[in-house]
């Protein structure tokens, strides 16, 4: 009896650290889903921001984009973000928008 009475617990004791162990993987990925999400908000405004900002002080001087694409890259690496395919995908996304509300909807 007390063996039956040991394994049963033993049992217990094994399903309940497995699912601990699956409901902590599984609260730690949803923690990091959130606060990526919270980050890439943050991100777009910031792009944002920097596109209008470079539009704005470099528009007369920079007929190519050149310059206020650097401009925007160089404070986004100041401000810890890494250049990736992705964040220049968002600074293009940014200018197509402003070139859309500049010229009256003629985007080249």
């Amino acid at each position: 009896m007390e063996n039956i009475m040991d394994i049963i617990i033993r049992i217990a004791a094994t399903l309940l650290a497995l699912g601990a162990g699956y409901l902590g993987k599984f609260l730690v990925g949803w923690l990091k889903g959130k606060l990526s999400d919270r980050d890439a908000a943050k991100l777009d405004l910031f792009v944002d921001e920097l596109c209008k900002a470079a539009e704005q002080m470099y528009k007369t001087d920079d007929p190519d984009g050149t310059i206020r694409l650097r401009y925007v890259e160089s404070m986004l690496t100041q401000a810890g973000y890494e250049i990736t395919d992705a964040v220049r995908a968002m600074i293009e996304s940014k200018v197509f928008t402003i070139n859309l509300a500049t010229k009256g909807g003629e985007v080249e």
